[in-house]
């Protein structure tokens, strides 16, 4: 019964924030308001299939890396486990404020496999760190990626600033004279 109450909980829910969205929505086009047949007849139906492989590729690596950690605490946790609380977990970030989905992976594992939440917590952040680190590896300049372009991003310049070799010489200039300079060549 409690279950049947939940179910009919988040579909009353979903219907309501898909009424929210749809009430100004219409089939034919009217004056300033394009409709959803017009949409659809110029969507390019190939890239937007494109996109959701990507999407769906994207979403099984990046579950599948934060398996990985997951079953080095415990090897006997499935894909299909982690899997499952990755599409909720990825889900509520989008939707929740502040990006609190992030407490969401942990507590689930905590409730299904008894992984105690501050390892579910710790793999969560791992992960984080990880992002950040290949990011600030793309986009950055610093002691990890001397073969990049020179950090002209924020991300960039916060990984130049967090080498302790004197900063302020590192520091690249606010604007270059020409492309081959912007690019380091």
């Amino acid at each position: 019964m409690k279950r049947l109450l939940q179910i009919l909980l988040m579909v009353g829910i979903a219907a309501g924030a898909l009424y929210l969205v749809l009430k100004d929505v219409t089939w034919e086009s009217t004056p300033g308001n394009p409709g959803v047949k017009d949409a659809l007849a110029e969507a390019d139906y190939l890239m937007f299939s494109c996109g959701v492989v990507l999407f769906l590729g994207l979403h099984l690596a990046r579950s599948v890396r934060w398996g990985r950690l997951i079953q080095a605490l415990r090897p006997d946790v499935g894909f299909r486990s982690y899997f499952s609380i990755c599409c909720i977990g990825f889900f509520l970030i989008n939707v929740l404020p502040f990006r609190l989905g992030e407490f969401v992976r942990p507590y689930l594992l905590y409730d299904r496999e008894d992984i105690p939440f501050g390892s579910g917590m710790a793999t969560v952040l791992v992960v984080r760190v990880l992002d950040v680190l290949a990011l600030g590896e793309h986009w950055g300049e610093g002691r990890w990626n001397g073969q990049s372009r020179p950090g002209r991003t924020p991300l960039g310049i916060a990984f130049t600033l967090a080498d302790l070799d004197s900063p302020a010489d590192r520091v690249p200039p606010q604007a270059a004279r020409s492309l081959g300079e912007y690019f380091g060549r």
